[in-house]
């Protein structure tokens, strides 16, 4: 099972060739020997999006995550709709500058998602993930806020990684797709 980051821009704003924010964290993931991708998605108003749903296999994925922006929120809830109906089992997530100072904002404008990362996401992600595939609770991980039936939780932050040359490289595979 693995965890999908869905990346999503917009055409209108020319091509995004890259998501760093997601690239450091697939190769923390990849690092920590959690299976994970990522999936990009450039949307216009004249698109579908189901095709673009519909070309991943979805009984593989275990989390879904997205980095939110104002603009993509209608968006991110077409794709939770979407899946969910796919398969209803697969764990939503958010995480990123734009959500990480407003969680609970997040949480209500996204009912769907599970928690939503704060901070600096690199070792919480690996820890969660790893949570959620060992099926353990992921509930006690720090630097995430989630929803318990109608309670938001604010879990404790995360410490700060005080020493970035421990974390890997980004895995740069978005950029590489763009030069094909």
């Amino acid at each position: 099972m693995k965890c999908l980051l869905f990346g999503i821009g917009s055409k209108i704003y020319g091509s995004n060739f890259e998501m760093l924010g997601f690239e450091l964290l697939l190769a923390s993931l990849k690092k920590n020997k959690i299976d994970a991708e990522i999936f990009y998605y450039e949307y216009d108003d004249q698109e579908d999006i189901y095709s673009a749903i519909h070309s991943v296999n979805w009984n593989e994925i275990m989390a879904l995550g997205f980095c939110p922006f104002y603009t993509t929120f209608s968006y991110i809830q077409q794709v939770i709709t979407i899946v969910k109906e796919i398969n209803s089992s697969i764990i939503f997530f958010a995480g990123g500058a734009a959500v990480s100072h407003a969680s609970t904002e997040c949480l209500e404008l996204l009912p769907q998602l599970s928690f939503v990362i704060r901070g600096e996401g690199e070792k919480t992600i690996c820890e969660v993930m790893s949570k959620i595939a060992n099926h353990q609770d992921w509930k006690v991980c720090l630097g995430i806020t989630y929803r318990d039936g109608e309670q938001i939780v604010y879990n404790s932050p995360n410490k700060l990684i005080e020493n970035l040359d421990e974390l890997p490289w980004a895995e740069r595979v978005m950029i590489s797709k763009s030069t094909t």
